[in-house]
């Protein structure tokens, strides 16, 4: 027998989810929301924003197209017992007679659903019909049910969709794509198109120390309402270096869904990174590069923040933050020269990491402000990183000249840049010396 690969849809990662699981079973609900084009999308939308609830699934569907927001083998918040279950959602009104289920659009709905669930039963081995009540307590999760079925085996919930589902019509239309694609046999490993790329959002936010805590709010609220609502995956940023300016970052990154990582007391570097992004264990490792004191100019100690994760939705992956020193470009006259050295030091602290944390399947990613203008001479002194002004050439004012960057490891063959910008203070004002800095990265899954 082939090799059935479950559905391929366009990819909107949900704000929340849960740990592994082995889907056994599909459980269909109704959204309460219109059938129209475009209410999938904005559902799953909602579902990774800052204002969802603790509320996802694996699939939601309108008349003309199906999101999915959770990955298969991750646990959604879809009903009471969410474990080895996949949460399909049917955009249904769930009020009128049961005959709405027979119109134009919901008929698409059915329709389309049932192949999405026939490739589910062939890709997980589930069986394709629905277990009693009874059945479902004895065995736990298999075969297709409703929220409600859920309900009445297992609780932990109390709703009752989908409303005047009909069984007997869906359930056929699933066994009857099972039998035309076992028949066919087209679905299999060697015919299925490969999963379209990830795309990784990132942010590099180069801010003021200076500010007092009033105007570092404005500019935090605007920075993480537009990441939040972009999907950003991570924020990277410098110049909190006080306990004050910390404690807010961290409430306002809260707000929005950001989990924040920096080094308490010590350097004025950070890490933002989404929430539902995070799977599984995040530790942060941060080492000192220079010392307080050495070189030219005054300042605090500086190091290298990084961000390891064990998972997220494209694997393993270290997010890096640094603040390179001022008067240390390779180019230019003598005096800013002068902490050439040091930074030289610090680009080599970041290969290595790179080539440490971006082995194997694992991915690594920069950002910082370099102090070195990115358009005129390579940032990374020779470190095998590539910026995206770099990979994509283009190279944009970031407030200093073009010395802003998001970066990637040459070696992880798996990412390509899609996008870099800066948006200056005619397009995204802020109340520092530098531009918000945006690229946005295409990942092989």
């Amino acid at each position: 027998m082939p090799k059935f690969m479950p559905p391929s849809h366009e990819f909107i990662q949900a704000r929340y989810q849960g740990g592994a699981q082995k889907p056994k079973a599909v459980v269909l609900h109704g959204t309460v929301s219109s059938d129209d084009k475009g209410t999938a999308r904005n559902i799953a939308r909602w579902w990774q924003g800052p204002t969802s609830p603790m509320s996802s699934a694996h699939y939601v569907r309108d008349a003309l197209e199906v999101i999915q927001c959770v990955g298969d083998h991750r646990v959604a918040y879809h009903c009471g017992y969410n474990q080895d279950s996949i949460g399909y959602e049917f955009c249904d009104e769930q009020k009128g007679p049961a005959s709405r289920w027979q119109d134009k659009d919901s008929l698409a709905i059915l329709r389309g659903a049932a192949k999405d669930v026939a490739l589910l039963c062939l890709a997980y081995d589930i069986e394709p019909k629905r277990p009693t009540i009874a059945e479902l307590k004895a065995k736990g999760p298999h075969g297709i049910y409703s929220h409600n079925d859920s309900r009445l085996a297992f609780g932990g919930t109390t709703h009752t969709d989908p409303r005047d589902f009909p069984w007997a019509q869906f359930v056929r239309l699933v066994r009857r794509e099972v039998k035309r694609l076992k028949a066919e046999g087209q679905v299999t490993i060697g015919l299925i198109p490969k999963p379209k790329p990830y795309k990784l959002h990132l942010t590099q936010a180069s801010m003021l120390y200076s500010l007092p805590l009033q105007r570092k709010r404005a500019d935090l609220e605007a920075i993480f309402t537009r990441a939040a609502s972009r999907g950003v995956d991570a924020i990277g940023g410098t110049e909190f270096p006080d306990d004050a300016s910390r404690r807010l970052l961290k409430s306002v990154a809260n707000d929005f869904g950001y989990r924040v990582f920096h080094n308490r007391g010590r350097d004025d570097v950070w890490l933002a990174i989404g929430k539902a992004f995070i799977i599984g264990k995040a530790t942060m490792e941060w080492d000192l590069i220079v010392p307080k004191g050495e070189g030219f100019g005054k300042r605090g100690p500086r190091g290298l923040l990084q961000v390891h994760l064990e998972d997220s939705p494209i694997g393993p992956v270290t997010f890096a933050e640094a603040h390179l020193l001022t008067k240390g470009r390779p180019d230019g006259p003598a005096f800013m020269r002068q902490n050439l050295e040091l930074n030289r030091r610090f680009t080599r602290a970041i290969g290595e990491a790179a080539k440490r944390n971006g082995a194997g399947r694992r991915l690594f990613f920069y950002m910082g402000d370099q102090n070195i203008v990115d358009r005129e001479n390579d940032t990374f002194l020779g470190q095998p990183l590539t910026s995206s002004w770099d990979e994509l050439e283009k190279w944009e004012n970031t407030g200093h000249g073009n010395i802003d960057v998001i970066a990637s490891y040459d070696k992880d063959g798996r990412v390509s840049a899609a996008y870099c910008r800066a948006l200056d203070d005619g397009e995204f004002p802020l109340r520092g010396d530098h531009f918000l800095v945006e690229s946005g990265f295409n990942v092989k899954q």
